[in-house]
């Protein structure tokens, strides 16, 4: 009887274990309040076009999300397709998707996905690999959000997908 007991603790505490370790280190980190970013960073990066876009031309009085996305990532293609496919729940909201590909790669990656001409998105080239400079890190997919007043509000990274992003966004506008 205290054999199977012992044995029952140690598989009962080897569960609570694991659990904490995979919340603490997986789970938990992809929904952390980063205490470093306060607000919105400054960057400037030129669009697709060619034009020089900064943060300070951003549809004032909505709220920002930012995507540092690779084409080629599945987890990108799935989380830029979904936010193509549903536009119009996004109205409230800058997004801002930032890549270092090519740019006829990254066009037809917009063109294929629903991204191009919305009026809310602004997709913007990164050749020289500069997102680190201004957000403190780098990563695919990695979604950065800020309120209406370009206070940070969360971050998401590493293996998130579109219902991720919609749940975190749409719920805060």
């Amino acid at each position: 009887m205290l054999e199977r007991f012992l044995k029952f603790g140690i598989l009962a505490i080897s569960v609570f274990i694991a659990s904490y370790l995979l919340y603490t280190e997986v789970i938990a980190p992809r929904f952390f309040n980063a205490s470093k970013m306060e607000k919105l960073p400054y960057f400037e990066f030129k669009d697709i076009n060619g034009k020089v876009i900064n943060s300070t031309m951003l549809r004032s009085n909505k709220s920002t999300l930012v995507l540092h996305v690779n084409i080629n990532c599945s987890h990108c293609v799935e989380i830029s397709e979904g936010i193509g496919k549903n536009i119009q729940q996004f109205s409230n909201t800058n997004i801002v998707i930032i890549s270092s590909a090519p740019l006829n790669e990254y066009a037809a990656f917009a063109q294929k996905l629903k991204l191009w001409n919305q009026p809310n998105v602004f997709l913007l080239s990164d050749p020289d690999q500069q997102f680190y400079t201004f957000f403190g890190e780098e990563s695919y997919p990695l979604a950065f959000y800020f309120d209406k007043n370009q206070r940070f509000v969360s971050r998401l990274f590493g293996e998130f997908g579109y219902l991720d992003v919609a749940d975190h966004v749409l719920t805060e506008n």
